[in-house]
């Protein structure tokens, strides 16, 4: 399996940050379950994975689909043309897995330091700081 990106996240203040990200060439008999779904339209590259930051813990982990037991602990998933999403157990390398955190864990990074500068910034001085600075430029003895 290849970690592809991130497809997208929900960003949950209180509590997570959701991360739905894209993985290519699941094991063949992930593929073989999800082609039997949509056997007229499967979608190779339709395979994702559910990552969960907290911000309390300040880490990510992967986000599993136990159906109707806790036994049943499916951790990858097939979105099918209704954007319906379709769980499987597969064994996920810790190298992947790796790779997968990493990029959650450093756009988490990212929106916590905008969200904390959202919550503590007065109006007046966040939209100083979005203004560019002047540039001095010389030009004909002229400041621009």
């Amino acid at each position: 399996m290849e970690f592809k990106g991130i497809e997208h996240y929900d960003i949950f203040p209180d509590d997570v940050i959701i991360f739905w990200a894209d993985v290519s060439n699941p094991p063949e008999e992930v593929q073989a379950a999800a082609r039997e779904i949509e056997s007229w339209n499967f979608g190779p590259n339709c395979f994702g994975l559910c990552v969960n930051y907290s911000f309390a813990a300040k880490k990510c982990y992967l986000v599993t689909d136990t159906g109707n037991s806790p036994e049943d602990c499916r951790n990858i998933f097939y979105m099918d043309q209704d954007g319906d999403k379709h769980w499987f157990r597969a064994d996920i390398p810790q190298d992947l897995l790796n790779q997968v955190f990493d990029a959650c864990g450093n756009t988490a990074k990212d929106i916590e330091k905008a969200l904390s500068a959202s919550r503590t910034d007065p109006p007046a001085t966040r939209a100083a700081q979005a203004r560019p600075t002047r540039k001095r430029c010389m030009a004909k003895g002229r400041d621009r």
